[in-house]
C-alpha cells in the first residue's frame, strides 16, 4: 500500500480535500490491518485531520518550517502504518499519542543529523580559514549554496573527510580513480582549492556572509 499517496492532500497549504469521519482507535487498527484500500484511505485521511495541527505546532516550536512538518508527517504515517502491519503497536497509549511520539523521534533525529553536518562543515571552514586566500565564512546557508557548486566527486570527498571523518584509505577505496592514500589526499587538497576558487569566482567577500 502506497501510504505516501493515498490521501488527496495539498501538503503546501494543508487544504484537506474531503472531510473524514471519526474513528475509534480500535476501528483504526482494524481498518489498517484489513485489505480494504478504500476504507484505509479514509482512515489515513482521518489521521491527517486529527494529528496535523499538533505535529505542525511541535515542529514549528522546534526550529522547523511548515513544509518540513508536512514532509515529516508523511514519514510519520508510513512508520505508523508499518508498525501496525508488524503488530508493534501494543495499545499502551492512544494512537494520537503514539503518532506524536513517532513525529518527535523522527524530528529529533533530523535535528541531530543537521547539527552534526553543520559541526563538521565548521571543520571544513576552519581548514579553509587557515589559507590566507580564503575568505571568512559565518553564514552556513551561503556556504552550502557555494559548496553545491563543486563537482559531485568533490562534494563526496569533502563530506567523507569532514562529515563522516573517514581516513584517506577509506576514501581512496570508495573511488576507482584513486589508486592510493596519497592520491586521495591530493584529491582532497584539490577539492578544497576548488572550493576556494568557487568563492573567488562568485566574488564572495566577508561582508557577504554577514548580510
Amino acid at each position: 500500500m502506497q501510504v505516501r499517496y493515498i490521501c488527496e492532500v495539498n501538503l503546501k497549504s494543508m487544504r484537506i480535500t474531503f472531510r473524514s469521519k471519526s474513528y475509534s482507535d480500535t476501528e483504526v487498527l482494524q481498518v489498517l490491518k484489513s485489505s480494504d484500500e478504500k476504507s484505509q484511505n479514509k482512515v489515513i485521511q482521518y489521521l491527517y485531520n486529527s494529528n496535523w495541527k499538533s505535529i505542525k505546532s511541535y515542529i514549528g516550536k522546534n526550529s522547523g518550517t511548515e513544509d518540513e512538518a508536512a514532509d515529516l508527517f508523511q514519514e510519520v504515517l508510513i512508520v505508523f502504518y508499518d508498525k501496525i502491519q508488524q503488530d508493534k503497536f501494543k495499545g499502551d497509549s492512544s494512537i494520537s499519542t503514539y503518532i506524536f511520539s513517532i513525529a518527535k523521534n523522527l524530528w529529533m533525529n533530523s535535528l541531530r543529523r543537521k547539527n552534526k553536518e553543520m559541526l563538521h562543515m565548521e571543520v571544513v571552514k576552519s581548514e579553509m580559514d587557515s589559507d590566507p586566500a580564503t575568505v571568512e565564512i559565518s553564514n552556513m546557508q551561503l556556504f552550502y549554496s557555494l559548496f553545491e557548486k563543486l563537482s559531485q566527486e568533490c562534494q563526496k570527498i569533502l563530506k567523507y573527510a569532514y562529515y563522516e571523518s573517514l581516513s584517506m584509505k577509506e576514501i581512496q577505496m570508495r573511488f576507482e580513480g584513486l589508486k592510493n592514500e596519497q592520491s586521495a589526499k591530493t584529491k582532497k587538497y584539490r577539492c578544497m582549492k576548488n572550493l576556494v576558487t568557487v568563492f573567488e569566482q562568485n566574488r564572495v567577500t566577508q561582508e557577504s556572509f554577514y548580510a
